[in-house]
Parts: structure tokens; sequence; C-alpha cells
């Protein structure tokens, strides 16, 4: 399940939103909500709200003090630091162009840690902090490929074809003049060596939608 924030769309008015989707998802986090990650099966929003309004005081003063954390980390040079070590362990990831606010996320996680935690960390990357950037990658990865113009055109082939053969398989009808597949192939003037194979071009698996 996704859930989209409604907030105001903040931009530096040079963003390529006519060019390729892939410049986009670069700098773009979709989080996504796994119901079998949540901690209840209900969930009331005006219940919710109101606990947060009954202890903003002490919300607003924990964000403060971790802010506080964060600030003196950045002072003493971390966040060069998990800069560096975010390229090392990554690479040219995904996510690459967004290394200086991931890595400001990533001191605000380990504000409140003991001092030997944090230490560790600086040394390498948190496990869990590594899943979430390849979980975001892995989001981006497929929202691209679900909307790249040319994947969804060979999704739809693939499907059509199956759907061919298996009206052919579970066919009764005697003497017919033109199988589905026959009817496809003529259609589409295309080879396919198997339901996963078209002939003469590089070999693509697509699951069935």
């Amino acid at each position: 399940m996704i859930e989209r924030t409604k907030c105001l769309l903040n931009t530096t008015g040079i963003e390529p939103l006519g060019g390729e989707l892939a410049e986009i998802l670069s700098r773009s986090f979709i989080i996504r909500f796994d119901m079998d990650e949540q901690a209840s099966d209900c969930f009331l929003e005006a219940k919710i709200l109101a606990s947060i309004r009954e202890n903003r005081d002490l919300i607003v003063s924990a964000l403060m003090k971790r802010t506080c954390q964060v600030l003196a980390m950045l002072r003493d040079g971390a966040q060069e630091k998990v800069m560096r070590l975010l390229h090392k362990t990554l690479g040219n990831h995904g996510k690459r162009r967004c290394n200086d606010y991931l890595s400001l996320m990533y001191l605000m996680m380990l504000a409140g840690e003991p001092s030997e935690v944090i230490d560790r960390a600086l040394d390498d990357l948190h496990a869990e902090f590594l899943d979430r950037i390849a979980s975001l990658n892995s989001v981006s990865m497929e929202t691209a490929r679900e909307s790249n113009p040319i994947a969804t055109v060979l999704a739809a082939l693939f499907k059509a074809y199956r759907h061919a053969l298996e009206a052919d398989r579970e066919s009764t009808a005697l003497n017919v003049t033109k199988t589905n597949k026959a009817a496809f192939l003529e259609r589409y003037q295309l080879d396919f060596l198997d339901e996963e194979t078209i002939e003469g071009a590089w070999r693509a698996t697509f699951s069935s939608p």
C-alpha cells in the first residue's frame, strides 16, 4: 500500500519534469508502508492527532535535543565522514545525488545513542540504514520500470501472447482455420521462441500482471 503525503511541491524551477523519469526518481523518496509492518490493526486518526496535541511539548523537546546532538556532530565533521562512507560502501547507487541528505538523516538516526555506538556507526554504516537505502532504490527502479513506455509495451505483448496460447489450449473447437496464436503473430508480425522470448531480441522475462 502506498500513501501519498499532502504537501506543497518544493522545486528549484530547473527540475526536468518533462524529461526522463529516472532523473526525478534519483531525488525522490518513495516510502511504502506495508500492512504487515503495522503495529496495530486499528488506526483512528482523530485519536492519534489528539495524542500528538497532548504530547506536543514533549515531542518538540525531543526533536530539539536530537537536533542539538546532530549539530554537534556536524561541527566535528561527522557528516563529511558519513558521506565518504556512503560513497565507499554504496558507490554509484540510485540515490547517490542525495548522499548529503542521507548523511544528515543518518546522523539524526544516531542522535541519542551512546558514544561508542556512534563511533562504530561512523566507521561502518548501520545495517538497518543500508536496508532502508536498498529499499528506496528498489522501489525507485520498480517505479521507473513500470513507467517505461518500452517495458510497458513489451509486457503487454507478452501478456497478449500468453493469452493467445491459453485460448488455444482451452479451445474445444474442431477444424479451426486459424489459431489464436497464428492470429496474434499475424497481427503483430513477431516471432516468439517461447512464452518468454522474442526471436531476434535480447532475452527478456516478464511476469504476468
